[in-house]
């Protein structure tokens, strides 16, 4: 009998303890997801939790590391770590070939015993090589303007670009989101008219995508 109660009095202390060390724990989870494709995959993504702890009362600027994981083959994360104070978060998403995401998250949100989700889409990278040329030149006036309007990097923005006379034949190439159309925008002015075009261009993942600006 008494070995029945120390049996059970075993599991009555055990099984509160556990509670009491998930309600210690803090949790941040979710989902990253990649633009459907059979060239992507969301598994093996480097999850980074990094904190601004503080200390002794004392509010620490700089950013350090709490905890990390790789996502499963789903790209599904869990990163559980013991309770902190801390003023911030910040959490970072990183794959080789992939655009890196950097997030800062509500720390208000982040508490023990709760588990925070937050969900996330990375981008594969991609490479765009425009051609341009003037392959009906008017005379030293013609101009052709372009821009991108989505899908914007800092190598193929929403910025103009112009190119002026009948001697043009250029190419560009540069670094954008792949998995996805991104639009280009052009305009061109020949013998005092101006004439407006747009395109949709889809991007190959991992690949170079080949558009001809001719006009």
């Amino acid at each position: 009998m008494k070995k029945l109660h120390f049996i059970i009095l075993s599991i009555f202390f055990l099984f509160f303890s556990c509670k009491k060390d998930e309600t210690e724990k803090m949790m941040v989870s979710g989902q990253v997801e990649t633009p459907a494709s059979e060239l992507t995959s969301t598994a093996d993504v480097m999850v980074k939790l990094y904190a601004q702890k503080i200390t002794s009362g004392t509010w620490n600027t700089s950013y350090s590391l709490v905890t990390s994981q790789k996502t499963n083959i789903n790209g599904q994360f869990s990163l559980s770590f013991d309770a902190i104070r801390a003023s911030a978060y910040r959490i970072e998403f990183k794959k080789d070939k992939y655009f890196d995401i950097v997030s800062d998250l509500d720390a208000s949100k982040v508490v023990k015993g709760q588990n925070y989700v937050v969900n996330y889409e990375i981008l594969p990278e991609a490479y765009l090589r425009l051609n341009i040329i003037n392959t009906s030149p008017f005379n030293s006036l013609d101009k052709m303007n372009y821009y991108f309007s989505n899908a914007v990097t800092s190598e193929c923005s929403d910025t103009t670009t112009s190119y002026y006379g009948t001697l043009v034949n250029d190419y560009k190439i540069c670094k954008v989101y792949g998995g996805q159309e991104i639009q280009l925008n052009w305009n061109v002015r020949k013998n005092n008219q101006v004439n407006v075009y747009n395109a949709m261009i889809y991007v190959t993942p991992f690949d170079t995508t080949i558009y001809n600006l001719f006009y």
